[in-house]
């Protein structure tokens, strides 16, 4: 089983290189079974970052300099991945490294009815630029981490910063509300989709093949830090706006967003008028 591992990106060069750097050093996984794509929706080409030997990794470059759009870009990785299962990584976090070895032995193609969301744990600022100073963040790192909540921003919970399922349960869904532009609510719109297409609920059965979430504890995301929110920032001022979206759209028939409209296409970035 093959896996396409999608990362929604726009800057923060530093982080996209962490993560590349720690898929190509420190994941228990043959690197010809996976390929990272990176979807910029505008800014600068990072061009260091796409010449690691033997890692396969694209770029899906888009010319758009509006306010970003993580949910697009899921989109426009997804349809345009290779492989059977698709992964969304976000950018400032650092996974697991058994996490692709426990997606391959527990998805199956033949059963698309399974999605995995593990528990985050959110570093600090020094704790941070710590793993920024070092040619790579070790798992020994990453355990000392685990059971030292100081160096947590707060407990650990269950993040959206990661989710992997099957492309084509992601693609008959209707993939993520494109309406959704800047931060907030257009992951948890995603889970009540998943929830609502599969017949379950977010961590109800952690034991069965066909439920939604996986709550292992040993397969922590690490969330780097990178500030707190600024509301006056472009990207965090429709915050508000989107959580009356989503309010709006989780009553509705969550199942299916998307359906007749043209979403994931390269040509067409968001951009409505729906939120305003």
């Amino acid at each position: 089983m093959k896996i396409s591992i999608i990362v929604p990106y726009r800057e923060r060069a530093n982080y996209l290189e962490t993560l590349i750097n720690q898929f190509s050093s420190q994941q228990e996984f043959p690197r010809s079974d996976y390929e990272i794509i990176v979807v910029r929706l505008g800014g600068t080409r990072p061009t260091n970052i796409f010449n690691k030997p033997n890692i396969n990794i694209r770029e899906i470059p888009i010319d758009y300099n509006d306010v970003f759009s993580r949910g697009y870009c899921c989109n426009v990785g997804a349809k345009q991945a290779k492989n059977e299962i698709i992964w969304f990584v976000d950018v400032d976090c650092l996974p697991h490294p058994f996490m692709l070895k426990f997606i391959q032995e527990n998805f199956s193609v033949d059963n698309p009815y399974f999605a995995i969301n593990t528990p985050v744990i959110f570093l600090n600022r020094i704790k941070t630029l710590e793993v920024f100073g070092k040619p790579t963040y070790t798992w020994d790192d990453y355990n000392t981490i685990k059971t030292s909540p100081r160096f947590w921003l707060k407990r650990k919970a269950s993040g959206t910063s990661q989710i992997c399922m099957h492309k084509e349960s992601f693609i008959s869904m209707g993939g993520i509300d494109e309406e959704f532009v800047g931060h907030g609510y257009e992951d948890m719109l995603l889970h009540d989709q998943i929830a609502a297409c599969l017949k379950t609920y977010w961590g109800k059965f952690p034991h069965n093949v066909e439920v939604v979430w996986s709550e292992k504890r040993d397969l922590v995301l690490t969330h780097l830090y990178h500030g707190e929110r600024n509301r006056t920032s472009p990207y965090m001022a429709n915050y508000q706006k989107n959580l009356r979206y989503y309010r709006q759209r989780v009553g509705a028939n969550v199942m299916k967003n998307n359906v007749d409209l043209i979403w994931g296409s390269v040509d067409h970035p968001p951009g409505s008028n729906r939120l305003k």
